[in-house]
């Protein structure tokens, strides 16, 4: 390799980063495709590209422009990052970005949605574990859940009122047969809201704080988000998005519930085994 200036030699492993074909950057610096494949070897930056292969689309203002909205967290993933560069219009595949971001030295992992425990929220959760040990199946079926909303308590005793109290009396069951289960947000615990459960006789599952592996609705909601990533296009309006999930939520079979509510006891058991620490959530339901 002739000797050439250490300008010269950044502007090309610039140039190799950036995607830019052997060919193209002989042409642009007049350097031979010799000595930049031995570039390219001497800092690792993979098979030198020729003309004959896919172009690659970033360009080094718009690569700047990617590295700087992950950065800062505007793009979760390379998926997420192409559907909002198509609605900017550009369109770009999640699979250009993934290459991109990983030539560019990001490196993807999986980012863990648990808090760390302290020692008294995993004596919670090993104390829960241990006095449910015993529970079957048929046990665990007689849950309701809620789940979390961004309203007040008096619009969550509304709820309460109006959906709790109306499935009960449509599938003709006992209050006493039924055990209500809720996470510890601060609407569910609210007085008001205690009260108004203890004055319709709904007995409450005192639930362990951050335990979301123990809960199969999260599995549940996992499975209608992927669903409803399926659609192409994004939903036309607040209309559209409400029939989609509609739509969804009535694909979910019986059978389909069932594998979640027969993962209880699994559930349970390996929050006991693991003494209150947490369990791999997303095991339960495959």
């Amino acid at each position: 390799m002739r000797p050439i200036s250490n300008d010269m030699q950044n502007r090309i492993v610039q140039l190799l980063k950036e995607g830019v074909s052997g060919e193209e950057i002989s042409t642009k610096t007049g350097v031979s495709t010799g000595t930049i494949s031995k570039i390219r070897k001497n800092h690792d930056l993979g098979d030198l590209k020729t003309n004959g292969g896919r172009p690659f689309v970033i360009s080094t203002l718009l690569g700047r422009r990617i590295l700087r909205n992950f950065n800062s967290g505007n793009y979760k993933n390379a998926s997420d990052a192409a559907r909002k560069l198509l609605e900017d219009g550009e369109n770009i595949s999640a699979k250009t970005i993934s290459r991109f971001l990983k030539e560019s030295g990001y490196t993807a992992i999986h980012k863990p949605k648990v808090l760390p425990l302290t020692k008294h929220r995993m004596k919670e959760r090993y104390e829960f574990a241990r006095a449910h040990l015993s529970w079957t199946i048929d046990d665990w079926k007689k849950l309701f859940s809620a789940t979390k909303l961004n309203i007040n308590s008096d619009f969550y005793i509304g709820i309460l009122e109006d959906e709790l109290m109306k499935t009960i009396d449509w599938y003709e069951l006992q209050k006493e047969d039924i055990i209500f289960q809720q996470d510890n947000a601060s609407i569910h615990t609210a007085k008001k809201v205690s009260e108004w459960l203890e004055n319709n006789n709904i007995g409450v599952l005192r639930w362990p704080p951050q335990s979301l592996d123990l809960n199969p609705i999260e599995n549940l909601w996992s499975i209608l988000k992927r669903r409803l990533l399926q659609y192409e296009n994004q939903p036309d309006g607040m209309l559209e998005l409400w029939s989609r999930i509609e739509n969804v939520w009535e694909s979910i079979t019986q059978n389909e519930c069932q594998k979640l509510i027969e993962s209880m006891p699994k559930r349970i058991k390996a929050a006991y085994n693991a003494k209150g620490g947490h369990t791999k959530c997303d095991i339960w339901y495959l």
